[in-house]
């Protein structure tokens, strides 16, 4: 097999040791979010831009379960292409983790967003730690 060196037209796919390297790294109180969002793009395929546009609601019913399958809309794929993807088992108890993590942070250790529309689409904005 031949080896295809890595370029921003063909980007290296990460393998499985690469993928747990990431995981074992990052599974720490302190890298929770790291963590969450490496498991998630990995357990589900998801480019970035996709990834950043999930909502809670996606992932979690109103009851607080983690979905077993997360619907995407249209304007948040990279194909503009609405679809499914499902969330298998373990990454259903990676999700309801992150979810324990967040629940017992006090609210100044978590990110704080805000959401306002901006071309007609709803955006989160990131408020930074001096009010701005």
């Amino acid at each position: 097999m031949v080896e295809v060196p890595a370029t921003p037209t063909n980007p290296r796919i990460p393998t499985r040791a690469d993928i747990d390297a990431c995981l074992s790294v990052t599974d720490t109180d302190d890298h929770a979010r790291d963590y969450f969002l490496v498991a998630v793009a990995a357990g589900t395929g998801l480019c970035v831009h996709e990834l950043v546009a999930l909502d809670w609601g996606q992932l979690v019913s109103d009851t607080g379960a983690v979905r077993h399958r997360v619907h995407l809309r249209a304007e948040d794929t990279k194909g503009n292409v609405d679809g499914d993807v499902v969330i298998n088992e373990a990454l259903r108890w990676k999700v309801a983790r992150y979810r324990t993590w967040c629940a017992r942070r006090p609210d100044e250790d978590l990110p704080k967003h805000t959401t306002h529309v901006v071309e007609g689409r709803l955006h989160r904005r990131r408020h930074r730690a001096d009010g701005a």
